[in-house]
């Protein structure tokens, strides 16, 4: 099973073709519009090199998506309440009587 795709914004710029391993660039007076492979760092530099506009959309996008990422930090509270839970319903099925 291979990874998540986590940087969708840079993907809206290509077409992934599966038989020649390629990527074709969207943008239309792309100068290369064909990639080999899909490995996202490769594709980030093409948007870098040849599609200024888009690298500036990119950027915005890839901040939007590491803020999001680092929102989320599960509490102590939130772990010390469900091993509180998970006590008690091993105490109360260990005490039922049949």
């Amino acid at each position: 099973m291979g990874r998540k795709i986590t940087n969708s914004g840079l993907r809206m710029y290509f077409v992934y073709n599966v038989s020649t391993n390629t990527c074709t660039c969207t943008i239309l007076d792309c100068p290369h519009p064909v990639r080999s492979g899909c490995h996202a760092r490769n594709l980030e530099n093409h948007v870098k090199a040849f599609l200024q506009n888009e690298n500036k959309e990119l950027l915005k996008e890839k901040s939007k998506v590491s803020s999001c990422h680092n929102e989320y930090e599960p509490s102590s509270s939130i772990v010390k309440d469900s091993n509180y839970y998970l006590q008690n319903l091993k105490y109360l099925l260990a005490n039922i009587q049949p």
